[in-house]
């Protein structure tokens, strides 16, 4: 999972199936490149839920995934709103 544009500072908190998966403070996105943060969750095949919170803007969104071959997934901050991107390769940032 990539963390990718939009984030300026913020505490994000990542549920996966309702567990706490990663919690990082002061989280801001590399302008030039577009990304923020990575980390890397194995998951089961099925669906999935992933629920991403911003406490400090007040902010939870959630998606549901469903897990049949390996997906990356990127989130972003566009207009005060968490949008979920998925692809088949892994992101790419230069």
């Amino acid at each position: 999972m990539d963390l990718q544009s939009g984030f300026t500072g913020d505490a994000v908190i990542v549920k996966i199936n309702q567990e706490e998966v990663f919690r990082k403070k002061n989280v801001s996105t590399n302008l030039l490149l577009g990304y923020a943060e990575h980390f890397q969750q194995d998951l089961p095949e099925g669906d999935t839920t992933i629920e991403v919170e911003l406490p400090q803007r007040n902010l939870t969104e959630n998606t549901l995934l469903h897990l049949y071959e390996p997906l990356y997934l990127g989130i972003s901050i566009e207009e005060n709103r968490l949008v979920f991107i998925t692809r088949k390769e892994a992101f790419s940032y230069v």
